[in-house]
This record gives structure tokens, C-alpha cells and sequence, in this order.
């Protein structure tokens, strides 16, 4: 199926980019990927099938991140975690809608997030 060691990120801001990378590699895991679009993030699923998606909801350009998730869904049963800066009740419904392994709230829980991520690909080295 995917490669078990392929975690990829779906940010436009490339703080929260290198944030999540450093933070990634301190849990134990390295990123395969990191994409700014909706768009990149569907050709990359298709092409790569990663382990896991690590997208924001609010992206910048032509598809925000549940319409890219809803997407990648009609195709491959890739596991997901939202990350959204801006938790109102119908984001997180439609969100939901999409059977996501979570939606965290940026900044995001280090903990939950590695215990998501562990349970994803059997654990970390750190």
C-alpha cells in the first residue's frame, strides 16, 4: 500500500512548515514531504501514498484543505490529521464529515500528536 515511513505536511505558512519539521524529527520521524496546496497535496497521495497526511484546513489558493482531503478520499484510504487555526463549529463538522484521525487546534498539542502519529506508524525513535 503506502510507504510506512512517509508522513507528509500540507501548510502554506512556512513557519508552521519548519516548526512542524523540527518538531516532527525531535518525536522520532522525518517529514516526506512538505506541500503548500491542495493540489500538491492530491498528486502526491496519488503518486506516493503516504502513511499520513498532516494538512491545514485554511489554504491559501483555489482549494482549502478539506476539499483536497475529500479528494485524496474518492481514491485512497490515506489516514489524516487536520491542523486549522480557526476551530469554528462548521469547519469542525465538515472536517469531521471526513473521518479524519483528529483536528487539532494550532498551536498543536505536541503530545496528542505524537500519540496520533505513534498509533499511525508504530512508534517513534525519540
Amino acid at each position: 500500500m503506502g510507504d510506512a515511513r512517509k508522513i507528509v505536511l500540507v501548510e502554506d505558512e512556512t513557519l508552521n512548515v519548519v516548526y512542524m519539521k523540527l518538531q516532527l524529527r525531535y518525536m522520532g520521524y522525518e517529514l516526506a514531504a512538505a506541500l503548500a496546496t491542495g493540489e500538491e497535496a492530491i498528486e502526491y497521495a496519488e503518486r506516493e501514498r503516504p502513511a499520513l497526511i498532516l494538512i491545514d484546513i485554511n489554504l491559501r489558493g483555489d482549494m482549502n484543505g478539506l476539499e483536497a482531503v475529500r479528494r485524496i478520499k474518492e481514491k485512497a484510504d490515506i489516514p489524516v490529521v487536520f491542523l486549522t487555526g480557526y476551530p469554528d463549529a462548521s469547519t469542525r463538522g465538515q472536517a469531521d464529515a471526513l473521518s479524519p484521525l483528529a483536528v487539532l487546534v494550532k498551536p498543536v498539542d505536541l503530545r496528542e500528536l505524537k500519540r496520533i502519529i505513534d498509533s499511525v506508524m508504530g512508534g517513534g525513535s525519540g
